[in-house]
């Protein structure tokens, strides 16, 4: 059970690093290499049959009423 588990970690982690490789060396900032592997996360999660819950972040500055 813990090869399997360990193979599937693998086999994620270079997938990852797949996805980050793909990202343009113009666009690969802090920002854009996060975000990129929270979607990738995202995709593989929802493949895998877990259900995932985006991250809330509340505006920063509330310059006018909704």
């Amino acid at each position: 059970m813990q090869e399997g588990i360990a193979r599937h970690l693998e086999q994620w982690k270079s997938d990852l690093e797949g996805a980050w490789r793909e990202i343009p060396k113009a666009f690969r900032n802090e920002h854009s290499v996060r975000r990129t592997l929270q979607c990738f996360l995202f995709g593989e999660l929802r493949t895998t049959g877990y259900r995932v819950v985006a991250d809330y972040m509340p505006p920063r500055i509330s310059d006018r009423p909704v």
